[in-house]
């Protein structure tokens, strides 16, 4: 909804920018009070009576304009699909072709998935799905974008997929300097929040964890990435051997009010941490827990999966349909869900899609275009389709990271066995737990798991202490 209300307000500042109008006839009073209407930001409501039956109106101008004007007028779904599938764009004026541009440009790092596209408009946007397979495409395109203007769309899309593909390819110096000229650009497309995270996440793939660890301490609680972050800045402070803080970290990601959010590995994490440190106990619980949490939403997974449809599924898309595409509108059915399915680029647009096509439907109605209303509705219910069949593959990814993880839990908890029995009195000598002191205008309070205050998470301070010596045993692999 928010990208259709940035639609209509470019679409109307780019018609009074716009000076040369020579392409529309002016011959007849019609055609003068429509024209004089169109330089206000209006016009719809006056072609008939200007063009029907008219040349123009069939041309592709004629064709394109109006089809403009239907952006205008509220529907700039049905106006784009209308557009690339009637005309061509060889064959449009460039005023016309001007006139549009702001809502190629809304577009510019995503095209409704729905759109159906003639040759001479699919060969205009094919540039828009670009993919980088080489890491030899990286150094051209950088150097495309960055001679390129600051307030140019094309370069924050065209860096942002550097950024995001070149460590695919362990190329972590372009990615960096992509990113860095995303953060100078000032661009608003790419929040802040994920510059900071993609930039953490190329620092530890290059080595740098401590570089990484500032960029993830600069992610706010706000922001939508922050959990992600927390378990990624947790990894980081086990490779550095920082055991506190990463038993700390672990402790805000297990706790109560995240645990419909909180992956299978969140909970590797946890037993690999005090695994680590010996803290065998804590190992059995985290595996109790996990088993708790998630049975039943393993078997909800499981099902969506297998049959396209689980118990919460109808529930999230009337959410949507309700209240638009947000965490409150999903609500409790997130728990049933794949793991950041809102993320999910594929699934989001559909369901973006959809809704901006079921807004669209009422105006087509309102202005008596019953035709553009049916439209609508078969690809809104088409695009519903496609998000529910996302989902299903997502889910069907989840239980793939659900066999390997829970794998890998099996091999910590037979260690731990293994452990108990070589040394049953574990009486090896272990280094003293640091002292808990109470800092300046600081409280501190003893932590439990049955009662969370949301003002502690975040703020868990631990001590653990180091393993005893062990004898000599065979491991098995993570």
């Amino acid at each position: 909804m928010k990208k259709m209300i940035v639609v209509l307000t470019i679409l109307l500042s780019s018609v009074a920018n716009a000076t040369d109008f020579s392409f529309v006839p002016s011959e007849t009073p019609e055609q003068k009070e429509f024209l004089s209407q169109l330089k206000d930001g209006s016009g719809l409501s006056k072609w008939n009576k200007a063009f029907d039956g008219s040349g123009f109106a069939s041309s592709m101008n004629g064709r394109a304009l109006y089809d403009y004007l239907l952006a205008q007028a509220g529907l700039p779904i049905a106006g784009l699909q209308k557009l690339v599938r009637e005309t061509e764009v060889q064959s449009l004026s460039p005023a016309l072709i001007e006139m549009w541009q702001p809502i190629f440009n809304v577009y510019v790092t995503e095209l409704p998935p729905g759109l159906e596209f003639n040759a001479s408009w699919k060969r205009l946007f094919s540039s828009r799905n670009l993919s980088i397979t080489k890491v030899v495409q990286i150094a051209p395109l950088l150097k495309q974008a960055m001679s390129l203007s600051n307030n140019n769309m094309e370069k924050t899309r065209l860096l942002w997929k550097i950024a995001t593909s070149a460590p695919q390819f362990n190329d972590t110096t372009d990615a960096l300097k992509a990113i860095s000229l995303l953060k100078e650009s000032k661009q608003s497309v790419i929040g802040s929040d994920q510059l900071e995270l993609a930039t953490a996440r190329v620092l530890y793939q290059k080595g740098d964890v401590n570089g990484a660890m500032e960029h993830y301490m600069n992610i706010p609680k706000s922001s939508e990435f922050w959990i992600e972050s927390l378990e990624e800045r947790a990894w980081a402070h086990l490779r550095k051997n920082e055991n506190d803080q990463a038993v700390s970290d672990i402790t805000t990601l297990l706790s109560e009010p995240f645990a419909p959010i909180a992956g299978p590995e969140t909970y590797f994490l946890s037993e690999l941490t005090s695994l680590k440190v010996c803290d065998y106990p804590r190992v059995l619980k985290t595996s109790r827990i996990f088993k708790q949490r998630h049975k039943e939403r393993l078997g909800q997974i499981q099902a969506l999966a297998k049959t396209g449809t689980n118990k919460g599924l109808d529930g999230l898309l009337n959410g949507f349909d309700k209240s638009g595409f947000n965490v409150r509108a999903a609500a409790t059915n997130t728990q049933w869900m794949p793991r950041d399915f809102m993320r999910d680029r594929e699934f989001s647009s559909n369901i973006q899609y959809s809704l901006q096509l079921m807004s669209e439907i009422k105006k087509a109605q309102d202005l008596d275009l019953s035709d553009l209303a049916a439209n609508n509705q078969a690809l809104a219910d088409q695009a519903r389709a496609n998000a529910a069949a996302r989902l299903q593959k997502l889910a069907q990814n989840d239980m793939e990271e659900y066999r390997v993880t829970i794998n890998k839990l099996h091999i910590v908890e037979a260690e731990v066995i293994e452990r108990l029995y070589v040394d049953e009195s574990l009486k090896g000598k272990r280094k003293d737990v640091a002292v808990a002191k109470d800092e300046r205008n600081t409280l501190s309070f003893p932590y439990s798991d049955r009662e969370v205050w949301m003002d502690e998470l975040d703020h868990y301070k631990s001590s653990v202490k180091d393993c005893p010596a062990l004898p000599a045993t065979k491991g098995a692999s993570l």
